[in-house]
């Protein structure tokens, strides 16, 4: 199964390992310059990065393409915002390696099933480890628990599920913590004009032929 995230770009679904593919060069004028979807001399399309994971954990394509390019759509904000990001999986973990790198964006994983205080403490004590060290202007949640998300944005921020909400966040806490819930951004025109998914690719790229 391979879902296209641009017109050079994709994500490919073979068993239990997920490919970046990518067809662009990497050596024109417009790859050199991150707009990997203008190569001007593409080719077929080769693995540039590889996660792998037990077939019952599979990546979930949807869910990873949502997620990065509602990651990279956020970032891009002329605000540029902070962004938690939390999830667990295959998906945290793929989401993870796209945006590592990424300014004032932060991933933590929650330890199972645990949303008492301590652990949301924790998580929120790592979200302030990242390069700002202050609370996320926004969460995205991976799992859809737009609850937890609003247990760790700051005061006035916003939420975001880039996949069907699992757990809603309480009217309570939207109106007594003055958060926002974003609508979840529509995937193919996101990707068709994603950066951070050209800038990945070619960074991947350069990794594998180091």
């Amino acid at each position: 199964m391979t879902l296209a995230l641009s017109a050079s770009v994709s994500l490919r679904l073979d068993g239990g390992v997920l490919e970046l593919l990518s067809g662009s060069c990497g050596v024109c004028l417009p790859c050199r310059r991150g707009h990997a979807d203008h190569c001007v001399a593409p080719g077929p399309a080769t693995v540039v990065a590889r996660w792998s994971g037990h077939p019952e954990e599979r990546p979930d394509l949807e869910a990873c393409a949502a997620a990065i390019c509602t990651v990279e759509a956020l970032a891009r904000t002329s605000a540029g915002p902070r962004i938690g990001v939390v999830g667990t999986g295959a998906v945290r973990d793929v989401v993870a390696a796209c945006l590592a790198g990424l300014p004032d964006v932060s991933v933590v994983e929650p330890h199972g099933d645990d949303r008492g205080r301590d652990e949301v403490r924790r998580l929120s004590t790592a979200l302030r480890t990242g390069p700002s060290g202050r609370p996320s202007d926004v969460v995205v949640t991976l799992d859809g628990d737009l609850r937890l998300a609003g247990l760790l944005v700051r005061r006035g921020g916003a939420v975001v599920s880039p996949v069907p909400v699992r757990v809603p966040i309480p009217m309570t806490a939207l109106v007594q913590r003055e958060l926002t819930v974003v609508p979840t951004l529509d995937v193919a025109t996101r990707a068709a004009e994603s950066p951070l998914l050209a800038e990945l690719a070619r960074r991947a790229r350069e990794q594998v032929a180091a």
